[in-house]
């Protein structure tokens, strides 16, 4: 973990900073804030509580569905949506002026907050225990682990209760155990059983049902010498299983207990040997994967009913992403947990030279190294299996079966007995293992970033990557955080100390991209098309034509209708190539019906169409791949904008065998752009780049109205300015002229006045040479938002006179509607009501005629603008509010943050002075989330009341 170089010398700037950190927050006792030394009046327990739930999911984003439920219940008032805008108000003022920042975040749909977790007793208790794991002595790992558990103050969430409270608690309490046993581990292995004895003896008392930890208590009273103590425990443990939960100890309890009445007077070292042990060494420098760890520590140490039959697993991921790491590290870490030994087997179902190891001989490896004399082994495969699982019947012993190709080559290895576990690694998902054999899926994805740069700083130390962190950092991206691929950069860099790590980074980006450097050349293991081909090879022709085509397409995602397009492919054979490619972990199912491609997996995909697919199909391929985001997303924007002018550049048909969505209402295709909004502007940028013009421009246009209401003005602008390019390529005034207005009208609202009025002057330019009079109205209107967000309101109204006269000369009612709204808002900033209410008056009253509820909407705000300036404040907050209503059904958030600024305005001036802070508080969230400059403008009204 990567610590802020102020917090780390906060925590370590007093001893004991574990326990009482001079800036932070604990959740490990009462919940409580301190800054700088002195403790923080968090305000009422509700929310202390709101804080909690935010500190204990910091850095993530809550929900306020979720905010609500964890803090009220299932059944919450009425007002605790109201209550909870309170709350989080209030928890900023408490949290303004922290050392380091601390920010309250409102995101899309919930609140962030963003903290360093080092000042959070929680996360850093976590971050310890990680550490112990990962620390290379015993010392180390007790040392690490006696800090983790210093930080637990209590009972977590002191004083606070209800659903969410309860099973966090109990879970971080379950944390707490398991570290805890895990010190007394190392305690005894250090030679101090007595030490270990007494502080799980004190446990037992609070956990007097936990399982492991009466196992390792009795361990260490056999340890201390203190036998018949243990003994004793294992019989009240009995007991009190029986009353309470009418169950006996699972099998590990029982056995253990069997091995202390057998052992008698014999020596310790003699009660727990642990043979056979064929594990491969563990990873040097394991780095990450704390999610899927703990849910395998997990699985061990689960229910009784779990340990009633042989517990599988299966770890399925792409070529490359660390399965084999994974299971041999968890494997060594858990090998005192299977006390009879632990096998491993390497099943080679992907081997380059494609000899997969077969069932019969894989079972007389295990029976020779289980110790069973030749001459009893069978020579039949059914003999085998049986003699193999006669012998692991009374044991209890872990098993990897690394690099299955399919269930079948695993199925003889299953031992029969409960108690004992296999592991098993594919770069399929063996899905007939998970529904025959009861077997627990674990997909494996890259390493997170934080992972990925803890591991590359491992291979090649901290002072190298602090000098080139831009260089370290593109490594890592290029790599796209595969395991294999941050292996052999760092390899490579590690070999090669004199060399620089830009010098890396650029023969990553350059020298025929990264599978052309990600390579050895002595070594197919190493070698990421090597082993990407061992997965490819074993594809169906259409998978794997598919899988090829695939590497064309531009966006982080596709859905199924996208590759039946590409592929020219019915949409139910498009799904079954795709489920093949899943089940090969070749793609990613990363919701139901989308699909992504590692960014390793898609140039290879990529290279492999150059090579195997010709020009031409791969040129009428990305044709289809366009009509389908063109057509689908034209359709949605008609759906969205009915009113909107007809495109300039025509669609033509659709390319045989494209299948474009035609969404059915508003709602769905706001759920269409919200899916495919992003890959919708790679294919534009896509057709930019490959003489696809007309493409380039239509695709701007059809993603302009969702951009703009859900307030991604940013790409908005990047949108039309590719547009503009595009047309300009075209040698197309008229579209380029529209394109130029359009990234004007976008740079405004992102403040950048110049750029802008570059752009409009261009456009009124093109549009005059034209003689084309709408072109010049829009134009005079997007020039009037300008000069009225520059201040110059007089200069704004003239525009927008202009706008006004020249729409009207055309005969354009919605535009004429808009210009009429434009000019009566600008009348009303000048103070003119009269003049102002009667052009708003009238375009609300030509709207309702066109058929425009956006802009519509629109016209309401001014019109409730100019009856606050009357001092009509309910007729104004009337108007607001039915444009709100309006605009929230159209899902356009930046004008909904406006509406309810001056909402807040209106409330404030009639004095309700709780409904304007909320109105405000609502606002400025929504503008923040947008990262829109306004949010500081409605944050000082804030600070104001």
């Amino acid at each position: 973990m990567v610590v802020d170089r102020k917090v780390a010398a906060l925590l370590h700037s007093v001893p004991g900073s574990d326990v009482s950190p001079p800036t932070g927050f604990r959740l490990l006792g009462t919940v409580e804030a301190y800054a700088a030394g002195h403790r923080i009046d968090l305000g009422y327990p509700r929310q202390r509580l709101v804080l909690a739930v935010l500190l204990a999911d910091a850095g993530r984003l809550v929900t306020t569905e979720a905010l609500i439920d964890r803090v009220w219940g299932q059944s919450p008032p009425e007002k605790a949506r109201r209550s909870l805008y309170t709350y989080i108000a209030r928890i900023r003022a408490c949290l303004a002026g922290m050392e380091p920042a601390v920010e309250l975040l409102r995101r899309s749909g919930g609140y962030l907050l963003r903290v360093e977790p080092e000042l959070v007793d929680l996360h850093r208790f976590h971050r310890l225990v990680r550490a112990s794991d990962e620390a290379t002595t015993l010392a180390e790992q007790e040392r690490l682990l006696a800090r983790a558990l210093a930080l637990w103050q209590g009972e977590p969430l002191t004083g606070h209760d209800g659903d969410w409270v309860n099973v966090t608690r109990t879970a971080w309490q379950q944390h707490c155990l398991s570290a805890e046993i895990r010190w007394a581990q190392l305690a005894l292995l250090a030679g101090r059983p007595e030490e270990a004895a007494d502080r799980l003896t004190l446990l037992a008392d609070r956990y007097p049902l936990s399982e492991p930890l009466a196992g390792s208590l009795m361990r260490a009273l056999v340890a201390a010498g203190r036998g018949a103590e243990a003994l004793a425990h294992y019989a009240s443990m009995r007991t009190r299983l029986a009353e309470e939960l009418g169950a006996e100890p699972g099998p590990e309890l029982r056995e253990l207990h069997l091995d202390i009445l057998r052992a008698g007077d014999r020596d310790d070292g003699d009660v727990y040997r642990s043979t056979p042990a064929t594990l491969p060494p563990d990873v040097a420098g394991f780095i990450g994967r704390r999610t899927e760890l703990a849910w395998l520590d997990g699985l061990v140490s689960g229910t009784a009913e779990r340990h009633a039959a042989v517990v599988v697993v299966a770890v399925s991921g792409c070529a490359g992403v660390g399965k084999t790491a994974l299971a041999v590290h968890w494997a060594h870490a858990a090998a005192d947990r299977f006390p009879d030994g632990q096998l491993y087997v390497d099943l080679r179902g992907f081997d380059p030279g494609g000899q997969a190891l077969g069932p019969a001989t894989a079972v007389r490896q295990f029976l020779d190294v289980l110790g069973v004399s030749p001459a009893r082994i069978p020579a039949d495969l059914d003999g085998q299996v049986g003699l193999y699982r006669s012998v692991l019947r009374r044991r209890r012993v872990l098993i990897v079966a690394d690099n299955a190709r399919d269930a079948a080559q695993v199925r003889p290895l299953l031992p029969a007995g409960p108690g004992s576990m296999v592991l098993v690694t594919s770069r399929n998902e063996l899905p007939g293992l998970v529904a025959a054999d009861g077997a627990y899926p674990l997909a494996l994805d890259v390493l997170g970033a934080e992972e990925a740069t803890r591991m590359l700083t491992r291979r090649l130390g901290e002072h190298r990557l602090a000098a080139e962190p831009d260089a370290a950092a593109e490594i890592i991206a290029r790599c796209g955080r595969l395991p294999l691929a941050l292996a052999i950069a760092a390899a490579r860099a590690a070999t090669q100390p004199r060399r620089s790590l830009a010098t890396l980074a650029a023969e990553l980006r350059d020298s025929g991209g990264a599978l052309a450097a990600l390579r050895t050349y002595n070594d197919p293991y190493t070698d990421v098309r090597t082993v990407f081909s061992w997965s490819y090879e074993a594809l169906r022709p259409a998978a794997a034509r598919l899988f090829r085509l695939l590497g064309l397409a531009p966006g982080p995602q596709v859905c199924t209708a996208a590759a039946a397009s590409l592929a020219a492919l019915p949409a139910e054979s498009a799904a079954a190539s795709l489920a093949e490619l899943t089940s090969a972990n070749l793609l990613v199912e990363s919701a139901p019906g989308r699909y992504s491609l590692h960014n390793l997996l898609a140039a290879y995909a990529r290279d492999l169409a150059i090579r195997t697919d010709n020009e031409r199909d791969r040129h009428a391929a990305t044709v289809r791949l366009l009509d389908y985001y063109l057509h689908s997303a034209d359709a949605a924007d008609r759906l969205l904008s009915p009113a909107r002018d007809p495109i300039l550049l025509p669609l033509t048909l659709p390319a045989p065998g494209t299948v474009p969505d035609r969404p059915a209402d508003v709602p769905e295709a706001m759920r269409w752009f919200a899916a495919e909004y992003t890959a919708v502007l790679a294919a534009q940028a896509l057709a930019a780049t490959t003489n696809l013009d007309t493409y380039a421009w239509q695709l701007g246009w059809t993603v302009f109205t969702y951009l703009w209401r859900r307030g991604h003005i940013t790409d908005l602008a990047h949108a039309w300015r590719t547009a503009a390019g595009a047309a300009d390529r075209l040698a197309d005034p008229s579209a380029a002229a529209h394109a130029q207005c359009e990234a004007g009208a976008a740079e405004t609202w992102l403040a950048r006045y110049d750029v802008a009025e570059s752009h409009l002057r261009r456009a009124l330019d093109l549009h005059t040479q034209a003689a084309d009079q709408v072109g010049q109205a829009r134009t005079h209107l997007a020039m009037s938002i300008l000069d009225e967000q520059r201040e110059r309101i007089e200069d704004a109204l003239n525009h927008g006179r202009e706008a006004l006269a020249l729409f009207r000369a055309a005969g354009h009612q919605r535009g004429s509607a808009q210009a009429l709204n434009s000019t009566g808002w600008l009348y009303g900033l000048l103070g003119d009501h009269a003049q102002g209410l009667a052009h708003c008056r009238e375009a609300v009253s030509l709207l309702g005629e066109v058929g425009d509820p956006y802009c519509e909407a629109v016209a309401w705000d001014s019109v409730g603008y100019i009856h606050h300036q009357l001092g009509e404040y309910d007729h104004a907050a009337d108007c607001y509010d039915y444009a709100l209503g309006l605009m929230r059904r159209l899902g356009s958030q930046y004008d909904e943050a406006l509406i309810l600024e001056h909402l807040g305005d209106t409330r404030l001036a009639s004095g309700a002075l709780p409904a304007a802070r909320a109105a405000w508080v609502e606002s400025v969230e929504i503008l923040t989330t947008l990262e829109h400059h306004g949010a500081a403008d409605v944050r000082t009204k804030l600070a104001a009341i």
